[in-house]
């Protein structure tokens, strides 16, 4: 049974997203490396258009459930349209002493050398995923991504009248986190970042898909339950 999303008070999203700084963070680390893949998390996306970006909790462990159910945007993991990587070296010294020593202050010079991965800037840069919306709102024009907080520049458009259908098999043109997936996923690749897995190049059975021109998007779980049309007996525990 199609799913007419606007009625359900639900919009979509086609956005470009353009790093207008170097766009930096840790998909992996090991022995002073720090690499940033092409792949930006729909978490992060979804905390950034939400404008949730800073907290304090006094929990000593993410909340990322109880934090989404709470926002007014969810996203789908970006892919990298085309970009370009630029390494930094740095070597890290005591910001107080100016110096190299090491924390017992002994008579040896210990300096801390390492090498971050960056995401290059405009005009070597940019990503594309979908957004939905359960507010009735538009995509801000600026959010900020990253360790260093790098300003990113959105352009968008919406997909008009969208409507989820159920598919025995869809493709979708985006990348999927598989927290989302509430049918059976038949194919996929890997991209190992935190906080979870994000698959790539995925086909996927029995699941909500909207199309639309060029579009074909996978409609995520949570997006089914704020709308109403979940297969709840499909996930029971999504953070198992």
């Amino acid at each position: 049974m199609p799913v007419e999303l606007n009625k359900k008070a639900i919009r979509v999203f086609a956005i470009t997203l353009e790093p207008m700084d170097f766009l930096w963070f840790a998909s992996y680390d090991a022995s002073g490396l720090a690499n940033t893949e092409a792949v930006i998390h729909n978490y992060a996306l979804s905390y950034a258009l939400s404008r949730f970006e800073r907290g304090i909790t006094y929990r000593d462990y993410p909340t990322y459930e109880e934090d989404l159910s709470q926002m007014q945007w969810y996203c789908v993991p970006a892919k990298a349209e085309k970009y370009e990587k630029i390494s930094f070296s740095w070597n890290a010294i005591n910001s107080c002493t100016q110096q190299t020593m090491d924390a017992s202050f002994n008579k040896k010079n210990t300096p801390m050398l390492g090498k971050k991965n960056t995401i290059a800037p405009i005009p070597f840069s940019k990503f594309t995923f979908y957004a939905f919306n359960f507010n009735n709102e538009q995509p801000v024009r600026v959010i900020r991504l990253g360790k260093k907080r790098a300003p990113c520049r959105l352009t968008w458009e919406e997909i008009p009248n969208p409507v989820a259908i159920k598919k025995d098999q869809c493709k979708p043109s985006h990348c999927i986190n598989p927290l989302d997936v509430q049918g059976n996923m038949l194919q996929y690749q890997i991209v190992s970042i935190p906080p979870s897995l994000v698959l790539k190049t995925v086909i996927i059975q029995d699941d909500w898909e909207i199309r639309s021109k060029n579009h074909s998007i996978h409609v995520p779980h949570c997006v089914c339950i704020r709308g109403g049309f979940s297969d709840n007996n499909k996930i029971q525990d999504r953070t198992s």
